[in-house]
């Protein structure tokens, strides 16, 4: 695949915003006018946990937050140490079921796996078989279910050789 992957930077902020707003309604998907907010997006810039990926000539294509689980996950039962938390995963609905997120999943894990995390943990909605079939592909395994915002979730992580 033809992409370049980075980090985000305060520049993409509109274009992951607008990323995200597109994907509002589409099956599976709990976001909504209220989540993910513009400030989302700019916090995940600020702790350098936004990346991404574009077209060469600069369109953005996918993006997702992979970072430290500071409060949300913290409660439930992981079987890791030092978790990273992969939230807010997108990719352009014309790009869709073309390889692209397990593309984007396999340039963050050695990304996070440099940063120090010993695994990856999510919430993945139970109504959004993409995302499901996306994970479990990709080496993720199913460790739970929990109910969070109205929404029903199953928990998913994947744990790095040491």
């Amino acid at each position: 695949m033809d992409f370049t992957f980075s980090l985000a930077r305060e520049d993409d902020v509109p274009a992951v915003f607008a990323l995200y707003r597109s994907l509002f309604g589409t099956p599976g998907c709990t976001w909504s006018d209220v989540y993910p907010t513009m400030e989302c997006v700019r916090r995940d810039i600020r702790s350098r946990s936004l990346y991404i990926l574009k077209e060469r000539q600069g369109s953005l294509v996918a993006a997702a937050a992979a970072g430290f689980n500071e409060v949300e996950l913290t409660d439930l039962p992981w079987a890791l140490q030092n978790p990273c938390e992969l939230a807010r995963v997108a990719v352009a609905l014309p790009l869709q079921n073309q390889g692209i997120g397990s593309y984007l999943l396999h340039q963050i894990i050695p990304a996070v796996q440099a940063r120090g995390f010993d695994g990856i943990c999510m919430l993945v909605s139970k109504q959004h078989p993409h995302a499901l079939r996306l994970y479990e592909k990709n080496g993720f395994t199913r460790c739970g279910e929990v109910n969070r915002y109205g929404f029903d979730f199953y928990m998913y992580q994947i744990v790095f050789d040491k």
